[in-house]
Order: C-alpha cells, then sequence, then structure tokens
C-alpha cells in the first residue's frame, strides 16, 4: 500500500485522540503491516503539540475565497453523498 492507501485519511483522527476504541485498534494492526501509513504518521504526529496550543479564538488566518469555496462544495457534496 503506498500514499494511496485507503486508511491513511483515518490518520489525523488518530493521532489527535479522535477515533473510538474499536476504529484505533483496528488502526493498529493495519500500522503493524503498512510502512506508508507508519512514516506518514510519524510525519504528522509531532504536529499534535502545536496544534493542542492554539487558540482557535485567536486564529485569523483564513484561506483565500477560492479555495474556501471549494472546501464548502466538497463538504456539501460529502453531506449529500451520505
Amino acid at each position: 500500500m503506498g500514499q494511496d492507501c485507503a486508511r491513511r485519511e483515518a490518520l489525523g483522527g488518530y493521532v489527535l485522540g479522535q477515533l473510538d476504541e474499536p476504529a484505533a485498534r483496528e488502526l493498529d494492526v493495519h500500522l503493524a503491516g503498512c510502512p506508508s501509513c507508519r512514516a506518514e504518521l510519524a510525519e504528522i504526529a509531532p504536529l499534535v503539540a502545536g496544534l493542542r496550543r492554539l487558540d482557535p479564538d485567536r486564529v485569523e488566518a483564513q484561506p483565500p475565497p477560492e479555495l474556501w469555496a471549494e472546501i464548502q462544495a466538497r463538504i456539501a457534496a460529502e453531506r449529500e453523498a451520505d
């Protein structure tokens, strides 16, 4: 499995501790056999400490309007697909 590994999308939630216990255990098993996901996890794990220190009320950065429109469109499309 390479960068197209379907489990890769769960790594953010995993590193932030947002997966429920069964999903986290399942990803633990996957990580044991997927060097690509382990490497990705090693890259993003150090970012967690910085993210936890952020005060969302003081973050002023916003994406450019065209990117924000694309993000909103994708969210709407995913909601419709569910």
